[in-house]
């Protein structure tokens, strides 16, 4: 029963998420005339989030009995100790996310963002040290050529020395 009260909890607080983001989005200042602007992405991307809160709300609901059951058959310390491992996880995530958005603006996308994606590669247990900096520094090159070029969205540049090294990529 725990656990499935959990997986609510969790399910209604991204739903809920979703909802305070969707009208967040909306107070943004966009021109509507140019078509696809700073709220797009974003907008979209909510949306989904808060379709897939729904289904995911929904199949939990419908696989209630089911969820009741495997817990009770599965209380092992083994299992119970992933959980916590697991819910560690989301925790450190959840303040490694924190730290980027604050520090996001001063710092800038091209210097924090690799260090974002290799905190959270390491959390989440991927522990190659040389292939981890590799695949972030390719991801964030891709972002930073997507999204001036294509989508005509800046991407955060920081302050001081930091915004000068940002127009050598963008």
């Amino acid at each position: 029963m725990r656990t499935f009260k959990k997986e609510i909890i969790i399910a209604l607080i991204i739903f809920f998420i979703s909802i305070f983001l969707l009208f967040y989005v909306n107070t943004f200042d966009v021109n509507q005339s140019k078509g696809v602007g700073p709220a797009f992405w974003p907008r979209i991307i909510i949306s989904f989030m808060l379709v897939l809160s729904l289904i995911n709300l929904g199949s939990l609901f419908k696989k209630r009995d089911k969820i009741m059951e495997e817990t009770e058959a599965y209380k092992e310390e083994k299992d119970i100790e992933e959980i916590k491992n697991n819910s560690k996880k989301f925790f450190i995530s959840l303040i490694i996310l924190s730290i980027y958005s604050m520090f996001l603006r001063t710092l800038g996308f091209i210097l924090l963002t690799p260090l974002l994606l290799v905190s959270m590669f390491w959390n989440l247990g991927y522990r190659k040290k040389i292939l981890a900096p590799v695949i972030a520094i390719v991801i964030v090159v891709l972002l930073a050529y997507i999204f001036p070029n294509y989508l005509n969205l800046l991407l955060p540049r920081g302050q001081s020395i930091f915004r000068k090294v940002s127009y050598i990529f963008y």
